[in-house]
C-alpha cells in the first residue's frame, strides 16, 4: 500500500480522474446523495491518496479552515478495500500529516453520523447536533491535537 499527499496542482489527470470517479461511485451511487461535489475546496486541499498497486483504495483531502484549525473532508474508501483498516490507515496518515505539516491545534470533520464511533477511535468528540446533509445524516467532530 502506498501513501501520497499531493496538492492539487501536483496531481496528474489520471489521480484527479481516479480520487473524482470513486468519490461519485460511493457518494452519489452507492449513498444515492446529490451533493455538490464541486466546492472549489478541491484546488487548495492536499488530497491524500492510497493505492494498492497503482489502484487508488482511499482518499480523503486536507484543508485549513482558520489559522489553528484544519478539516479533513470527502474521506472515502473503494467497497473493493473496505474491511482491511484502509480507512483507519487514510484517517490516522492524515492526522499526522495536519499535525507534523501545520501544526494546527485542531482538526474538523463532517461525519458521517453511522461513522461516529470510528472517528471517537481518533479522539474526535462531537461539536454539533446530527443535521441532514444531501439526505445523509451527519454530526460535526474536532480533535484537539
Amino acid at each position: 500500500m502506498q501513501i501520497a499527499f499531493k496538492k492539487f496542482e501536483e496531481l496528474t489527470n489520471q489521480e484527479v480522474y481516479d480520487m473524482m470517479k470513486l468519490r461519485f461511485d460511493v457518494f452519489v451511487l452507492e449513498q444515492q446523495c446529490l451533493y455538490p461535489e464541486f466546492d472549489d475546496i478541491d484546488a487548495k486541499a492536499v488530497h491524500v491518496l492510497l493505492k494498492e498497486e497503482d489502484e487508488l483504495a482511499a482518499t480523503a483531502r486536507l484543508y485549513k479552515k482558520e489559522t489553528q484549525r484544519a478539516a479533513i473532508g470527502r474521506v472515502v474508501v473503494d467497497e473493493v478495500f473496505r474491511g482491511r483498516t484502509i480507512g483507519k490507515k487514510l484517517v490516522k496518515e492524515s492526522i499526522n500529516y495536519i499535525a507534523v505539516n501545520w501544526r494546527s491545534a485542531e482538526i474538523e470533520i463532517g461525519a458521517q453520523t453511522h461513522l461516529n464511533e470510528f472517528y471517537h477511535s481518533f479522539g474526535f468528540e462531537e461539536i454539533s447536533e446530527e443535521y441532514d446533509d444531501a439526505g445523509i445524516m451527519h454530526v460535526d467532530m474536532l480533535l484537539k491535537l
